[in-house]
């Protein structure tokens, strides 16, 4: 993806209100103070954007606004003294033209081909059809414990969801489970236990479900370097973990620790640990 047409002004920013942003909408975000690439930001079914760089617990409502409206009050809040990120912040933004799809899931596990499934940007995405389109289970597949991780921005919901496939095969109807952007769909083998599975998903060369560590910690920064990153990534990683049902997330640097060489921002991975590299940076 080259050349993308980005304002080169905040006074350049679609600010017609017949162009106002939507669920589901796309969107390209820049801030060239950062001297950094373009990210893609998502309206998610609440209608919010989230995930901003130097604002990760931003849930900013951003449905029916303009994108002149919302680089506003996203300057806004980046200039905020209180917050002491910028003296001065250019927003730009500018409306993404993609594929025909909305984002995409992850299938990992024993399918036949892992890997990206995207979400048409008209239409659902069912279980169903994901696995299909990962040419369906391999022969060791543990089609009873077909795992689902949504990525919802509420950390208090409880996102895991655990589906028996084989039974929706054996009464011989379609699964209708829709999935959204951002989902993960691990398919263990017979013998594995996953609920104990490490995962680690999205933008990685080589994703990757790990046995839980046993007697010698394993770190993420280990894991890291060991799956690689895609040109994709900006080498920041979500770690969610599940204590008594309810969802924690951090957000960590992995260069502090790999490039800079700041072991205390290393963090040891636990059993049922979910490692998500977000596709969050474009080469345009």
């Amino acid at each position: 993806m080259t050349n993308f047409p980005m304002p080169e002004t905040m006074a350049q920013i679609d600010n017609n209100p017949q162009h106002t942003l939507n669920v589901q909408d796309q969107f390209v975000y820049q801030v060239p103070e950062d001297h950094n690439k373009p990210q893609m930001l998502f309206v998610d079914e609440q209608g919010e954007i989230s995930q901003v760089p130097y604002l990760p617990d931003l849930h900013m409502k951003v449905e029916g606004r303009t994108l002149y409206e919302v680089a506003q009050a996203l300057k806004a809040k980046l200039e905020d003294p209180q917050m002491g990120y910028y003296k001065r912040a250019t927003v730009l933004l500018a409306f993404y033209k993609g594929n025909g799809s909305r984002g995409h899931v992850d299938v990992i596990g024993e399918v036949v081909k892992q890997g990206s499934v995207d979400v048409p940007a008209d239409n659902v995405l069912t279980l169903f059809q994901a696995i299909s389109s990962a040419g369906g289970f391999k022969d060791s597949a543990d089609k009873e414990h077909v795992q689902i991780i949504h990525h919802d921005p509420d950390p208090s919901k409880v996102t895991k969801q655990e589906v028996n496939y084989q039974k929706i095969l054996d009464e011989g109807r379609e699964p209708d489970i829709l999935l959204q952007p951002g989902d993960f769909i691990n398919v263990p083998s017979k013998s594995e236990r996953p609920q104990e599975d490490i995962m680690v998903v999205g933008e990685v060369t080589s994703m990757a479900v790990l046995p839980p560590p046993s007697g010698t910690p394993l770190y993420l920064s280990q894991v890291m370097i060991k799956v690689g990153f895609t040109p994709w990534s900006n080498h920041t990683v979500d770690l969610v973990r599940y204590v008594d049902g309810k969802k924690t997330e951090t957000f960590i640097d992995v260069d502090q620790v790999i490039v800079k060489g700041n072991k205390e921002k290393d963090v040891q991975l636990q059993a049922g640990d979910v490692v998500i590299v977000k596709r969050n940076w474009y080469s345009f």
